[in-house]
């Protein structure tokens, strides 16, 4: 992109620098910390009830983030603005506009308010109505729309049945380079890894269901042989204390690098129930070379071929995910030709080729609409 673009990146997050891995490529960034504490969750939700407004797409952008970009754009004559639902309340007028969808936002709420328990339930499904609205007028203001897999597109299809013509699918992707560290690591004996961003409700479902429904039924398949569950991601100190008292879990909060604890992995669980986009810690096993087992909701918009290069297995059936995790963790053979089929599974999503396919269908957009 920054071969063809000069790019201006604004977050609504506490960086005040860009990461060292994409520094080089961007003009400018700027990081505005959003808003926290009880007050702020309070105007928030307050915000939401406003007509046109939703929880999502609330609290996230401060004045001084709204200031900034608009200062921006009157200085600065950008051929697009690039956005995603956190944002939408930080854009620009008169700059063309291209969603970047890297999920079905109000799908994922529709389906994170499936497995919440009540009164959680009720709130969740009403934002997910909300944000269909704003999702939808998003997609129709759209020059050209952006999600990461087919899946996502037809799920968008849904409410804007015109985005078929408008949206093109561009990946989520992977350094690949930067796991040869992993890759070259020898796992340590029966380790399943489960990664993530911990401090995202859908995510601590997930692993809430992992650790009450599949890590004992593996304990009673495991007996006398021993094996661990290391949960390692961004989270909180409480988070991290609750995990940690749990019997076969150790904790590693906040990694500044997942190269170590990839390494020593024997298999990586992705324990999603809620889904929506593709999940880039998949990606990131593969391109350690570490098997994956998943639910169907933590493979959506990936392919796989069986259980040839990814371990996929029904959520609903806790007995036959348990059993299909420690056939992998128990025998390395197998893990390691899960992990070979699944390298070349992802060597199509190294970030060089998909980021060159996203810059020529930006220019294709903004050239022939004008």
């Amino acid at each position: 992109m920054s071969a063809r673009f000069d790019i201006d990146l604004v977050t609504a997050d506490d960086a005040v620098s860009a990461p060292p891995d994409y520094a080089r490529y961007i003009r400018s960034i700027r990081a505005f910390p959003r808003s926290t504490g009880v007050g702020a969750r309070a105007l928030r939700v307050l915000t939401a009830l406003r007509p046109g407004r939703s929880v999502l797409t609330s609290g996230t952008v401060s004045h001084e983030l709204r200031a900034h970009v608009a200062e921006v754009a009157r200085s600065t004559r950008y051929c697009a603005a690039i956005f995603d639902l956190n944002m939408i309340d930080a854009l620009p007028r008169d700059v063309p506009r291209i969603y970047h969808a890297h999920n079905c936002e109000a799908m994922l709420l529709h389906r994170r308010a499936a497995v919440e328990r009540f009164p959680e339930r009720l709130g969740v499904a009403l934002d997910a109505r909300r944000v269909g609205r704003i999702e939808a007028s998003s997609v129709r203001e759209a020059r050209l729309v952006v999600a990461c897999s087919q899946d996502d597109v037809d799920d968008l299809a849904r409410s804007v049945p015109r985005v078929r013509s408008s949206a093109v699918v561009v990946p989520n992707g992977v350094d690949i380079a930067r796991y040869a560290r992993a890759r070259d690591g020898v796992p340590d004996e029966r380790i399943a890894l489960v990664s993530g961003s911990f401090d995202w409700r859908p995510n601590q479902l997930g692993l809430a269901w992992f650790c009450a429904e599949i890590v004992p039924r593996v304990s009673r398949l495991a007996g006398d042989r021993p094996f661990s569950i290391r949960v390692a991601g961004r989270m909180s100190a409480p988070y991290a204390e609750t995990l940690a008292a749990m019997s076969a879990v150790s904790v590693e909060r906040n990694p500044a690098d997942m190269n170590d604890e990839l390494a020593r992995a024997t298999v990586v669980v992705a324990p999603v129930i809620a889904s929506s986009g593709t999940r880039l810690r998949i990606l990131e096993a593969w391109a350690a070379r570490r098997p994956v087992v998943t639910t169907h909701e933590g493979a959506l918009g990936l392919e796989y071929a069986g259980d040839g290069d990814m371990v996929v297995r029904d959520r609903h059936d806790p007995d036959a995910f348990a059993r299909a995790l420690w056939a992998v963790l128990d025998d390395p053979q197998r893990a390691r030709a899960i992990a070979a089929a699944a390298f070349e599974r992802v060597l199509p999503f190294d970030w060089e080729s998909v980021g060159a396919g996203l810059a020529d269908r930006v220019e294709g957009a903004l050239l022939t609409r004008g």
